[in-house]
């Protein structure tokens, strides 16, 4: 279930990288994806003020939204991968006539 979830979402942000045109599309995607991305992150000042359990918590924050962004950009990557398949469309139809008999005449439209 986890590779098809990021494969799923390495095609949205495929998707949404050629719709958005925008330089901060990733991090507009993470922010729509993952909830408990912040908003905005806190600069080097504010981080001195902070105690260190404060210091800790926006570090592990980084950490996971770092571990993601590398994460969706793998997915991006090898997505691209597959749409650069040859014949890739024929090849599927081929797989879907051998398992389903029938199946691609019917699906023609969406295929």
């Amino acid at each position: 279930k986890l590779k098809i979830f990021w494969r799923f979402l390495g095609e949205m942000a495929h998707i949404d990288r050629e719709e958005s045109g925008q330089d901060d599309w990733l991090y507009q995607f993470l922010l729509n994806i993952w909830k408990d991305t912040p908003s905005r992150w806190p600069r080097a000042l504010e981080l001195k003020t902070m105690n260190e359990s404060g210091q800790q918590e926006w570090k592990e924050r980084r950490m996971v939204y770092n571990r993601r962004k590398q994460k969706l950009l793998i997915a991006i990557e090898l997505h691209e991968q597959y749409l650069s398949i040859p014949d890739r469309e024929k090849k599927e139809r081929e797989r879907i006539e051998r398992r389903r008999p029938g199946w691609t005449q019917r699906m023609e439209g969406v295929l």
